[in-house]
């Protein structure tokens, strides 16, 4: 509360017996004054603790803002390298495909044709290149899949993280916005308590001018 009564409107000091109630209005002034001082001191080291409490806080929201990019970078890597994998992998699957194909092609020409031996021994020969061919193309394929796997769990891993990186990191920034308002209550409760403790003041300097006018008077 703003103590903004004139002492003028509290004390009718035309009166000779307002006079009597100068000490005890000067003591209730002193209590008032001791009050708002108390208050005052309460109210300043909250908004210190509000303040580092708040400071606190937006520091950690920028960690983990920080973070996030880091994350969201990690995931962006790992995704072309997924994608460069991807594309190396159907490269490897189309020539499986296309050795099984001449392999089966081949097989199918030789058995469909009298061949002479020796000719069936070079389709032999070459049948058993393709098949070797298509063998290696098969692991090649196999050892893709294993090494694919494993940055697609990072990604998967990365991105569960992401998730809950943001979800607490709207929850800090939800924080940060109440520390913020509770900062701006406190700080305009200390100004009017500052403002009251001001008006206080000015009427004990009045009051005690005229206590000590009445004492010169008695």
């Amino acid at each position: 509360e703003i103590y903004t009564l004139s002492l003028h409107d509290a004390l009718p000091i035309s009166s000779e017996s307002a006079w009597t109630t100068l000490p005890a209005l000067q003591r209730s002034f002193q209590q008032a004054s001791s009050d708002i001082f108390f208050d005052l001191t309460e109210v300043t080291w909250e908004c210190e603790e509000l303040q580092n409490q708040t400071r606190f806080e937006a520091d950690a929201l920028l960690h983990q803002a920080s973070d996030l990019v880091i994350i969201k970078g990690d995931v962006m890597h790992l995704e072309r390298t997924v994608a460069t994998m991807q594309t190396d992998l159907t490269a490897l699957q189309t020539a499986h495909h296309e050795a099984q194909e001449q392999a089966s092609r081949l097989e199918a020409a030789m058995e469909g044709a009298g061949l002479p031996l020796q000719q069936r021994h070079l389709c032999s020969a070459a049948l058993a290149k393709l098949q070797a061919q298509s063998d290696a193309v098969a692991a090649k394929l196999e050892a893709k899949h294993h090494e694919i796997a494993g940055p697609q769990h990072e990604i998967a891993r990365l991105r569960q993280l992401l998730d809950e990186s943001e979800q607490s990191e709207m929850a800090a920034r939800r924080t940060v916005t109440r520390g913020r308002l509770r900062q701006t209550r406190c700080s305009l409760d200390w100004h009017a308590l500052r403002t009251s403790a001001a008006v206080i003041a000015r009427h004990s300097q009045v009051l005690t001018h005229l206590v000590e006018d009445y004492r010169l008077r008695s």
